[in-house]
């Protein structure tokens, strides 16, 4: 309660006065939208493999952390949902939130995925 109380009171002060905020007062704003959507899962994953699929893209990737369970780290997970011309880059490493779709996960929408980062992650284990 305090510390929640003394972030809200420096994040007052530099809207009011200019206060220069050190980086970790605030976590990352994908933090709290892959947190607040009703996903089954949040995890970190490195993809493998890219497979264009009509209109998206599916994909394989495997699962670096896990933020929000029932994936373990290791596991190798195919993903839909990925739109758009460009395809995701093999090797990548994104943070997602997924919703479960029989044998495979899918992005409950395209605003879902975010690159890695470590500031990401630190702000999804603290919750």
């Amino acid at each position: 309660m305090i510390a929640t109380r003394a972030r809200f009171m420096l994040l007052i002060a530099a809207l009011a006065g200019g206060l220069a905020l050190p980086a970790q007062a605030l976590p990352p704003p994908q933090a709290g939208q892959l947190l607040n959507v009703g996903a089954d899962a949040v995890v970190a994953v490195r993809l493998d493999a890219v497979r264009r699929d009509g209109p998206s893209w599916t994909i394989w990737a495997t699962v670096d952390e896990v933020f929000r369970a029932p994936l373990r780290r290791g596991d190798v997970i195919q993903i839909s949902g990925f739109g758009g011309d460009r395809a995701p880059q093999v090797g990548a490493r994104l943070v997602v939130a997924l919703e479960r779709r029989g044998a495979w996960w899918s992005l409950p929408s395209q605003d879902q995925a975010f690159p890695d980062s470590p500031a990401l992650r630190a702000a999804l284990r603290r919750g």
